[in-house]
């Protein structure tokens, strides 16, 4: 979703993308350079897989007490 952003934020004109959005969500991004859009992936992954692990542990949680 982050390299559709910024392919999206490089198509169409400043006033109708997110990259003030972009830079405030993810610390260090700035638009847009190589080595901020590699930061930016790695930042978007991490976000993800912390809410990934949040969502196992409350799914887990509550699927044990639905069986119990």
């Amino acid at each position: 979703m982050f390299a559709l952003c910024v392919a999206y934020g490089l198509v169409v004109p400043a006033k109708f993308h997110a990259s003030q959005l972009l830079e405030a969500v993810l610390p260090g991004f700035r638009w847009l350079s190589p080595g901020s859009f590699v930061l930016g992936l790695v930042e978007t992954f991490l976000y993800g897989a912390f809410a990934g692990l949040i969502l196992t542990l409350i799914h887990n949680f509550v699927a044990a007490r639905v069986r119990a």
